[in-house]
């Protein structure tokens, strides 16, 4: 039988935006959940807010579609990175990188209503 790609977790998040707005003037509070490049994307955004949470949820999300909980995965090693049209995706590293071994996390995001939304599969080879 083929090696066919199975969904191995799902995992949702919401983030209310108005909770990450008061959040961006805390450095300490980004600089331990949020790298570099991270931080670069959401400064360029009209609304850096929505973005900042879209993130944060994006993180909570991986942790669920792996199945585990806060704290399991340091939030600066699942990383949300976006190709040139925009999409986001996850460029996993350390301890993210090992939980996800060799499997493939997908990301959707979306804000609206005051609140930002992401949801990631686990997707892992299986027969």
């Amino acid at each position: 039988m083929s090696d066919f790609p199975k969904i191995a977790g799902i995992g949702i998040d919401a983030c209310a935006i108005a909770r990450m707005e008061a959040q961006l003037s805390k450095p300490h509070f980004l600089e331990r959940l949020f790298v570099k490049e991270e931080l670069e994307y959401i400064q360029m955004k009209a609304i850096p807010a929505e973005s900042l949470a879209a993130l944060y949820a994006a993180k909570e999300a991986a942790l669920k579609a792996f199945g585990l909980g806060l704290g399991a995965i340091p939030f600066i090693d699942i990383v949300v990175s976006h190709d040139e049209s925009g999409r986001p995706f996850y460029a996993m590293r350390g301890a993210a990188l090992e939980t996800l071994a060799g499997g493939k996390m997908h990301l959707s995001l979306t804000h609206e209503g005051g609140l930002a939304i992401a949801m990631a599969v686990l997707e892992r080879s299986g027969a």
